[in-house]
């Protein structure tokens, strides 16, 4: 679909339609006001064009265009992206969108900022000047191709939209939740050509180990484990992808831990941010404080057709880190609960900090059969540690599914300031699993 949307001239679509019944011009009053043009004429300053629209148009327009019913809508996301050209039939107005403008007729020239999710400049850098990159199911074949056409910051540009993407999109609606994977699947196709990366279920090879760190954008103590909803049936995609769910995700891919699944490297443990990557002000930091601390050893999704970016009726990632146990106690109390680890049963409140400042920020994707969690560590940011929380399939020695994350700080769950360092050490109960450990303590595992 990737083709088709962005080699259109325009798309138009009946944006105001809560179904396929509904038509698309709706009864309507005509806008209260229309856009002027001036020309101006002075003499002794710089002549241009402005256009003069109502101070209240901004107020007006933003919460409108955000609440269209056909926006809503999973599906639609990928054509906003990739359309070239939108013709909004919006009810109260007629939207315009392209990769220059929005407008509407009350700003037929163009309104002051954008009031849609994704601004004219943003899809620009997206998606209007990569022409070359061909937006095929083969990204193995547009790898090299993807790498030479765009450069460090770019290739960043091109993450942190996919991150804003994810949030919207998950937060969208579908009759068929199955569909989640195929309704993104034309602009998975174009950034991965662009990006030259191998994609598994939503998850990209080359940022593997933080693309697996996303968590749903809620907070642990908003609902109580044994009040989430089950993992949704029929199955879509493994544990370790977001697709899994029906929950709005936040990515986790604010750092860059590219790592090439193709080569099968063990785990490395070092600065993970490539010396020639061009930093940015706001995010210098971030990127140059994270190191990832498990080994990507292989990953296979099962699709339905040759399409491995449509529907999956499997999937598997093995890996070699370092696993703990953590218990989260059932005993909640008014303000706070408890968890036991490292030999030691230890209280937070329930936003997961403590008196002393030390927290662990634990999220989960849904309800969980045991509350008796292995721990992964994945990457450490700065001065803590973002760690899977799994559980055991009970199929096979050493496999797990995904049932969420933790985040724990330095001087947490009897760690000290080297949050991974300690880790080595900590204390595990007899119920550890794994499918095999070295005699330096690495275990290998998979994840389905």
């Amino acid at each position: 679909m990737s083709s088709v949307y962005m080699n259109s001239t325009i798309n138009i679509a009946a944006t105001a339609a809560p179904d396929s019944l509904a038509g698309c011009f709706p009864p309507r009053e005509l806008p209260p006001s229309q856009s002027c043009v001036v020309q101006t004429a002075w003499d002794n300053f710089e002549n241009s064009t402005f256009g003069i629209y109502s101070k209240d148009i901004w107020d007006i327009l933003r919460p409108y265009a955000t609440n269209l019913p056909l926006l809503s809508r999973g599906w639609v996301l990928q054509e906003t992206l990739l359309a070239p050209r939108m013709l909004h039939l919006a009810g109260k107005q007629v939207l315009w969108q392209c990769r220059t403008v929005d407008a509407c007729e009350e700003a037929a020239f163009g309104v002051p900022s954008s009031p849609f999710e994704y601004p004219p400049a943003a899809k620009w850098r997206a998606f209007g000047r990569s022409k070359g990159v061909d937006a095929s199911t083969d990204a193995e074949a547009n790898h090299e191709a993807g790498r030479r056409k765009i450069s460090k910051q770019e290739e960043r540009r091109y993450i942190q939209f996919w991150s804003r993407i994810l949030r919207d999109y998950t937060g969208k609606a579908f009759t068929f939740h199955t569909d989640k994977l195929v309704a993104l699947s034309g602009v998975s196709k174009f950034m991965a050509g662009a990006l030259g990366s191998d994609y598994f279920a939503g998850i990209w090879g080359r940022w593997m180990i933080s693309d697996l760190c996303w968590n749903v954008a809620r907070q642990f103590y908003d609902i109580r484990p044994e009040d989430l909803p089950p993992r949704p049936s029929p199955y879509r995609a493994p544990s370790w992808s977001w697709a899994c769910l029906e929950e709005p995700v936040v990515s986790k891919t604010t750092f860059d831990t590219s790592y090439d699944i193709r080569k099968r490297l063990p785990p490395v443990f070092s600065n993970i941010i490539d010396s020639d990557t061009e930093s940015e002000s706001d995010t210098e930091d971030d990127y140059a404080a994270s190191r990832a601390v498990v080994g990507i050893i292989d990953c296979r999704v099962d699709s339905v057709t040759d399409d491995k970016m449509g529907a999956l009726t499997g999937g598997t990632l093995r890996v070699i880190g370092r696993l703990a146990t953590l218990e989260i106690l059932p005993e909640w109390k008014d303000d706070h609960y408890s968890v036991f680890c490292n030999g030691s049963t230890w209280s937070y409140q329930l936003d997961g900090t403590t008196s002393s400042g030390n927290s662990i920020e634990i999220t989960l994707d849904c309800k969980p059969p045991s509350l008796k969690f292995h721990c992964l560590p994945m990457v450490v940011p700065s001065h803590s540690m973002i760690c899977l929380l799994l559980l055991p399939t009970g199929t096979q020695k050493g496999q797990f599914s995904r049932y969420g994350t933790v985040t724990i700080s330095r001087n947490s769950l009897g760690l000290g300031e080297s949050v991974y360092e300690d880790f080595w050490q900590i204390k595990n109960e007899d119920w550890l699993e794994f499918e095999s450990r070295d005699e330096e303590g690495w275990c290998t595992l998979s994840i389905v």
